[in-house]
């Protein structure tokens, strides 16, 4: 009877890890093409407002400072990634498409995009992430608190 259990008890503990496992990356099955990204380039930084929101938050807004001596020009298109084991994931936007919009910053300015995460299918959950744009990445944590 007692390896019965024990049997019983492993199969169930490795069902429970396999699932665990799959949710943990959702349908995050694209490695992000770069796994390091710095914040900041030719006195650009690139932050977000807090570096942790609670999971209930609907947009993380992000902070583009220019500290350099030209124009920062950019498309507003954002990606976001979420790091899993060590590694980053592109979260799937809901619809594929492109901006024609663009933001201009001068030397000495800051300006700020909201990211909807809503935008995104993916249900998000307490862990690391970060902001890509336009080759920097703002980190930030979410939590359940």
């Amino acid at each position: 009877m007692k390896y019965n259990n024990i049997v019983l008890f492993s199969t169930l503990f490795s069902i429970l890890m396999i699932v665990s496992a799959c949710q943990s990356t959702q349908n995050l099955s694209e490695k992000a093409t770069q796994q390091e990204i710095p914040n900041t380039k030719n006195g650009v930084i690139l932050t977000t407002e807090k570096e942790e929101y609670k999971l209930s938050t609907e947009e993380i807004t992000i902070k583009i400072e220019n500290k350099g001596t030209f124009d920062f020009e950019s498309d507003i298109s954002v990606s976001l990634q979420k790091k899993v084991d060590g590694i980053w994931y592109e979260i799937p936007h809901k619809e594929q498409g492109f901006s024609e919009v663009g933001i201009g910053i001068i030397p000495g300015e800051t300006d700020t995009l909201e990211v909807k995460l809503d935008d995104y299918k993916y249900k998000f959950n307490p862990g690391e992430y970060r902001v890509v744009q336009d080759g920097l990445a703002a980190p930030f944590e979410i939590t359940n608190s």
